[in-house]
């Protein structure tokens, strides 16, 4: 589903979401999706920042901008500027090739 936001799906949002020289991954604490795919991320040895959103407002919106006004998390923002919204390893695996940061498994 790409160019549209949603569960999984890879949206461009310039302007709204900042690309970042790096991996951002919102998350919350008690998140247990999160956890799963920065374990993953990890394993895989793919740099991300984790951005933590639940004392975060400016955190909170860039969430919802990429999910429709939806609080969902996992939220990854590419350093080209995509996101996806609740992936998959598969997804993101996908997305960072797709992009060219070839960083998987370095």
């Amino acid at each position: 589903m790409a160019g549209q936001s949603g569960l999984g799906s890879v949206a461009r949002y310039r302007g709204q979401v900042s690309a970042a020289p790096e991996l951002l991954v919102y998350t919350t604490a008690t998140c247990g999706h999160c956890w799963s795919l920065k374990r993953w991320l990890t394993g895989e040895r793919i740099a991300f920042r984790e951005i933590e959103i639940t004392d975060d407002p400016a955190a909170q919106q860039v969430v919802r901008t990429a999910a429709n006004g939806y609080m969902s998390v996992p939220t990854v923002v590419f350093p080209d500027g995509s996101v996806l919204v609740e992936p998959s390893p598969a997804q993101v695996r996908a997305t960072l090739t797709a992009s060219g940061e070839a960083t998987v498994g370095r």
